[in-house]
């Protein structure tokens, strides 16, 4: 930028036409009959068009009937109900997990009820609470991915067995901080 002042080189009276830019083409002279086009007159209308020909009305009905489609209908909640418990591998898995074995005495759910309740008693509440939440849900998941006899025996085991972990006192500690 420069920091030297505009002098006008030249003043136009008003009403005087200004020189035309350098490089640029000569523009015609405007004369007395010139009028810009924005304030020329509109177009003419355009030429009336006839009236159409008389119109026919054709009028058609069109009946469709369907017939309703009938309703799909999926299994009854008991046959849902039966499908997901799966009666035969629960009675096996059911069995395999509280029939005591003869040489321990003990079954697979009192056995895992036992070590709950002694990861209770030595560890803490929590702990017990989170090895059970843990073996449930891992369960859980092998019994919705296999449809065995042992899938169930190992659901029965985490749910009977997950009982060793309750105490009879945890609501109230839950709820008002009090231990026993």
């Amino acid at each position: 930028m420069s920091d030297d002042p505009i002098i006008p080189a030249r003043v136009y009276p008003a009403g005087t036409p200004l020189p035309p830019a350098a490089g640029a083409p000569p523009q015609p002279p405007l004369g007395p009959d010139f009028i810009p086009p924005w304030r020329a007159a509109p177009p003419p209308p355009p030429a009336k068009v006839p009236p159409p020909a008389a119109i026919e009305v054709h009028h058609v009905h069109t009946h469709i009937v369907v017939a309703p489609e009938p309703e799909l209908e999926g299994p009854s909640i008991w046959e849902r109900l039966a499908d997901w418990i799966r009666p035969r591998q629960t009675i096996i898995g059911l069995a395999a997990a509280v029939v005591p074995y003869p040489a321990y005495g003990h079954s697979l759910a009192t056995a895992w009820a036992a070590t709950l309740s002694d990861a209770r008693d030595t560890g803490s509440i929590g702990a017990a609470y989170a090895l059970a939440g843990v073996a449930l849900t891992i369960a859980l998941l092998i019994n919705r991915r296999r449809h065995t006899w042992w899938a169930r025996a190992l659901l029965a085991t985490a749910v009977i067995g997950g009982t060793g972990a309750l105490g009879w006192y945890d609501p109230i500690t839950l709820l008002t901080g009090v231990r026993p």
